[in-house]
């Protein structure tokens, strides 16, 4: 049994297709990491921030120094000297990820908002659908609205294919 703390975000969060992640400004300006850092250590601060919001799951970085600094484009030399301010907040969770407790706070809010629209979508198709799952696979979700015949929905009276190349 490790020590460690367990993972603050579930391991199937997964934020890859937002390409927006928040950044609160004044708690940002007001950090120690804007007073402390270099140019070059906040650079790849921030550029870890945006890379753990886009790694699954989200919020959450390797713990090896090679990628982590192919991550922020600087040889293994270069990421040894930003290292310990680039990664000022990040701790090791018992998943051997690296975690920053104010990323996965905004991980966190953003993975509850998307579920929040999930629950959404599916309470909306349950409506339209009358309480049946519909998928591309399924037959009877193709064919039901149009009197069973899957080819009706491309059908249509001739008048209305008329100037669609169909003929008179």
């Amino acid at each position: 049994m490790s020590d460690l703390p367990s993972p603050p975000v579930p391991k199937n969060c997964d934020l890859s297709g937002f390409s927006f992640m928040p950044l609160d400004c004044v708690r940002l300006v007001q950090s120690d990491l804007c007073a402390l850092s270099s140019g070059d250590e906040f650079k790849a601060a921030v550029v870890l921030w945006c890379r753990a919001w886009a790694s699954v799951p989200s919020g959450s970085l390797t713990d090896d120094d090679r990628i982590l600094a192919r991550l922020v484009g600087m040889n293994l030399a270069r990421w040894t000297k930003v290292k310990t301010m680039a990664m000022r907040g990040w701790y090791k969770a018992s998943d051997g990820k690296l975690y920053h407790p104010v990323i996965t706070e905004k991980v966190l809010e953003a993975w509850a908002h998307r579920e929040k629209q999930r629950a959404r979508a599916r309470k909306g198709n349950e409506v339209r659908w009358g309480q049946q799952k519909a998928s591309h696979g399924d037959p009877l979700a193709i064919t039901e609205g149009c009197n069973g015949d899957p080819l009706a929905i491309d059908k249509g009276s001739p008048d209305d294919r008329k100037g669609q190349g169909q003929g008179p």
